[in-house]
């Protein structure tokens, strides 16, 4: 990604603020400041954003973003991304949280609206169909979806490349020599499960491992739900060699079940995870994950946003963001 004013202001030990007033040349910034910041803008490839200039000289009413929650570390990432880049632009983000409710998230994006906001990103809640955002994109609103797509409307979008996420985690796991897999987690109705689920089930068939659908149990995105998929799991029969979680969310509480029926996660069955979340090194075992980059959705969500702004008509645009697998205790300590 590109650097941002932060990432300048960080190089030159400076507030954002003032890396703000040395692209103004205020007289507010010495003459050696605005020397030693314009030269890290030239060693670090900075390029003056023209869009942001224009967004700055009118009067901003600031950006929304809805998402589901922030239990999700990778969600507040993508959210603390997408408030340093409004902030870039000399406005302000005004969040909601739908918590999957789709009474809350039609509140939610109504009030959006009659703010009269310049943009909005949302990650809808669970169970939107085109007909709950018709309203929104009635209304000529600039917004972009991010980490769940809604199939049949036309909007920008940018989020994992969740079927790559899946297939890195099948080699990953046959690499081993695991032969029999679950997927656990996530609802059934949501793109990125769908997604996941693809790209593991086609990879492990590919490998020539067979793949048991009674193995993939659904179940809502928190902590809660790993626990009662692991407690159906093992209804199932004989322990699996790998379990994927939907999310690392999802995997703390499978961690924490397999840990209450007596069974070592790590030791006796390898776990892998997606989000690569902060929290991921310090599980007990650290755990294996795919790094969706959720910042870095968040930074490029603004920059459709603006994209947008600038050219209502252009052609909708969708943005996935390649995975990268992060290996640790839960699968290398595992063996067959």
């Amino acid at each position: 990604m590109p650097p941002t004013l932060r990432d300048i202001a960080d190089r030159c030990g400076v507030s954002r603020a003032t890396v703000s007033l040395v692209l103004q040349d205020s007289h507010r910034v010495s003459e050696p400041t605005k020397v030693r910041v314009r030269e890290a803008m030239a060693e670090m490839g900075y390029i003056y954003d023209r869009r942001a200039a224009q967004m700055r000289s009118r009067r901003a009413h600031g950006f929304g973003l809805v998402l589901t929650d922030v239990h999700n570390p990778g969600l507040a990432e993508l959210a603390m991304a997408l408030e340093d880049a409004t902030a870039d632009v000399g406005t302000s983000l005004v969040m909601g949280f739908t918590r999957d409710d789709l009474d809350k998230q039609t509140h939610i994006l109504r009030s959006m609206l009659e703010y009269r906001l310049d943009g909005i990103v949302i990650s809808p809640a669970t169970g939107t169909s085109v007909d709950d955002l018709l309203q929104m994109m009635n209304s000529g609103m600039p917004h972009v979806l991010v980490t769940r797509r809604l199939h049949g409307y036309q909007s920008d979008y940018v989020g994992p490349n969740n079927m790559m996420a899946g297939r890195i985690l099948a080699e990953h796991m046959a690499s081993l020599g695991a032969r029999s897999l679950a997927f656990l987690g996530g609802s059934p109705s949501v793109s990125a499960r769908q997604e996941r689920a693809r790209g593991l089930r086609d990879q492990w068939t590919k490998l020539g491992l067979e793949w048991r659908t009674e193995l993939s149990i659904a179940s809502n995105a928190l902590e809660g739900g790993g626990h009662d998929a692991v407690i159906a799991l093992l209804e199932h029969g004989p322990l699996p060699d790998a379990i994927v979680g939907y999310s690392d969310t999802v995997v703390r509480g499978i961690l924490r079940q397999l840990k209450d029926a007596g069974i070592q996660p790590g030791v006796e069955v390898a776990v892998a995870g997606i989000d690569n979340d902060p929290m991921a090194v310090h599980l007990h075992p650290s755990l294996t994950s795919v790094d969706t980059h959720m910042a870095d959705t968040g930074r490029t969500a603004f920059s459709l946003l603006l994209d947008r702004i600038s050219d209502p008509g252009r052609e909708a645009v969708t943005t996935l963001m390649k995975g990268s697998l992060h290996v640790r205790e839960s699968t290398s300590l595992w063996r067959r």
